[in-house]
């Protein structure tokens, strides 16, 4: 999304430390290197946008910190159903079929975050793979749950 300011140049990638995002720290190595060539460090301000309802989904973001929530509509207006840390990541979503993104996702606390496009997330790299699509699909049965709960 626009708005997220790139951490140095556009050749910042991340540090040879260890990852504070439990998802890319849980990487086997040969696969975190892999990963890591293609992410780029951006900072997150409050309020930016991340996803937007039914927009292609175009950044993975991996927070190292700060705090981003996720919101679905009602027909009431709009509720929150999620928050998304350094243990989890944005956008993996692109991994189901839709391609689109079902919430809008927004940044609450500032902080710092690594993101790589989405083709080259879903196309380049097996990393994808990784992220339990069981996992995704249960969790969008469950907001849709309570979403109806408030319909």
């Amino acid at each position: 999304m626009e708005g997220s300011r790139i951490i140095g140049s556009q050749e910042n990638r991340p540090p040879a430390t260890p990852f504070a995002n439990h998802l890319l720290a849980g990487l086997p190595v040969a696969e975190s290197s892999r990963l890591a060539r293609g992410l780029q460090a951006v900072s997150l301000r409050r309020g930016q946008p991340l996803q937007l309802v039914n927009r292609w989904i175009d950044w993975v973001y991996f927070l190292e910190s700060g705090v981003a929530s996720a919101f679905a509509g009602t027909r009431d207006g709009q509720i929150g159903i999620a928050m998304i840390g350094r243990e989890g990541v944005v956008g993996a979503t692109i991994a189901l079929p839709a391609g689109r993104s079902l919430y809008r996702i927004v940044v609450e606390v500032p902080g710092r975050a690594y993101r790589m496009p989405t083709e080259q997330f879903v196309l380049g790299h097996d990393c994808h793979a990784r992220v339990d699509e069981r996992h995704l699909a249960q969790r969008q049965i469950h907001d849709r749950r309570v979403l109806s709960q408030h319909n």
